[in-house]
């Protein structure tokens, strides 16, 4: 929501925003002062980080773990699983699986969709797609190194259970030391749980078939993504069969599931294909955010739940969307919460774009980051597929997601610590102490 009589302005870059707060009856003042965005060329090129040139960088996700950003993503020429992380020296750089002298050395084309999550602040905990077997892989690493593993899709799996399987995983901690992992099922075409506590793992599927916790039998789970909100799972994932966003959630009585929008009946009653690439982030504690790719319309849609219930918008994407900007956009978001706000990257399919919007005070603003000789970096390629965005010190803002021109991994970095905020006139404790309803 914009705040009453809000208007911002940019001086010398720095965005001075005044609005008027209506429970204290002031005029309030916010500006920022941050530093800007910064780019490279990670890998993938001999000019970049690692010189290392070849077609890498493909579906990146960024992870905080003690301080340190992990990064993990395919490299589409070698099929493998490539691994980068920084340290006090800089970045460094390994194959972690997919080749003879990888980490594992299991050769084969392996490492699509990965998801990392960081457990008891010690581990780190990380799903793949193994395209060759139709595996899902799991690795982890403690202090004696890294792990390896097939969860499910082979006989000689832990799950036991043999088909291609494991595209798109997506994992969440839940109670410090308990995984929740969810994935698509590409044989059955369903959506598959799997969970691990103090007894191992334990194998579900959610959705997608009549014997499936929710009975329903269509071809269900791809996008997956679950986030931990009040101690209690949230799952969104993509119907193929009707086109449509299905929301799944646990309270204390188990699973309950809807659909939440593509269809007449859906929570928001919009029928159109919709639901693709979504990605939710939890702010305040238990407030839903959730952004996803509207098939029909070309568009990039925003969901949000608070006390009174579900609501909708077009965030970008239509002349009648928030940022009026009418193209095919919004493939791949990723959303955080950066210093109680969000941010969120997402790709522009008509120019070829990586679009970054955000929040403040006075409401939503939206750039084209890079992709342009008009955005910020001027670089002007076919980039900013597959945005992963991780959160470190707070308000500093990493992002990692790849170039489809040059077959590269882009790193974009900026600090978001900028914003400053202080009652200008209507208090006694004002910058100008006159206490009246005034702005």
């Amino acid at each position: 929501m914009i705040p009453r009589g809000a208007a911002t302005v940019n001086v010398n870059g720095s965005l001075h925003n005044f609005y008027y707060d209506a429970t204290g009856g002031n005029l309030r003042h916010a500006w920022t002062d941050a530093s800007g965005w910064h780019f490279e060329t990670l890998e993938g090129d001999l000019g970049s980080i690692s010189h290392l040139d070849r077609d890498i960088g493909r579906d990146p996700v960024a992870v905080n773990f003690g301080g340190s950003i992990q990064v993990f993503y395919y490299d589409v020429t070698g099929g493998n699983l490539r691994h980068a992380w920084t340290d006090a020296s800089g970045w460094h750089f390994e194959t972690l699986e997919g080749d003879p002298g990888s980490v594992s050395h299991l050769d084969r084309d392996i490492g699509r969709n990965p998801s990392a999550v960081v457990m008891s602040g010690t581990e780190l905990q990380l799903f793949y797609y193994d395209v060759t077997g139709g595996n899902l892989r799991h690795a982890w690493s403690d202090t004696s190194g890294w792990h390896f593993e097939t969860l499910e899709g082979d006989p000689g799996s832990v799950s036991h259970l043999d088909r291609d399987i494991g595209r798109n995983p997506s994992a969440v901690v839940m109670s410090g030391t308990e995984l929740q992992l969810f994935y698509y099922d590409v044989t059955g075409g369903n959506l598959r749980h799997a969970w691990s506590d103090t007894s191992g793992w334990h194998f579900e599927t959610l959705e997608g078939d009549p014997g499936s916790v929710s009975h329903l039998d269509r071809d269900i789970g791809r996008d997956p993504v679950a986030v931990n909100s009040g101690g209690y799972l949230q799952l969104f994932y993509y119907d193929a069969t009707g086109g449509n966003l299905r929301h799944a959630w646990t309270n204390p009585s188990g699973w309950h599931f809807e659909t939440l929008e593509g269809d007449p009946g859906s929570v928001s009653h919009l029928d159109r294909d919709i639901g693709r690439n979504p990605s939710a982030v939890v702010m305040s504690g238990t407030e839903l955010q959730l952004f996803y790719y509207d098939v029909t319309g070309g568009n990039l849609r925003h969901a949000w739940s608070d006390t009174s219930g579900w609501h909708f918008e077009t965030l970008e994407g239509d002349p009648g969307s928030v940022s009026h900007l009418d193209r095919d956009i919004g493939r791949d978001p990723v959303a955080v919460n950066s210093g109680g706000y969000l941010q969120l990257f997402y790709y522009d399919a008509t120019g070829g774009n990586l679009r970054h919007a955000w929040t403040n005070p006075s409401g939503w603003h939206f750039e084209t980051l890079e992709g342009d000789p008009g955005s910020v970096s001027h670089l002007d390629r076919d980039i900013g597929r597959n945005p992963s965005a991780v959160v470190m010190s707070g308000t500093e803002l990493q992002l990692f997601y790849y170039d489809v021109t040059g077959g590269n991994l882009r790193h974009a970095w900026g600090d978001t610590a900028g914003w400053h905020f202080e009652t200008l006139e209507g208090d006694p404790g004002s910058v100008s102490h006159l206490d009246r309803d005034v702005g």
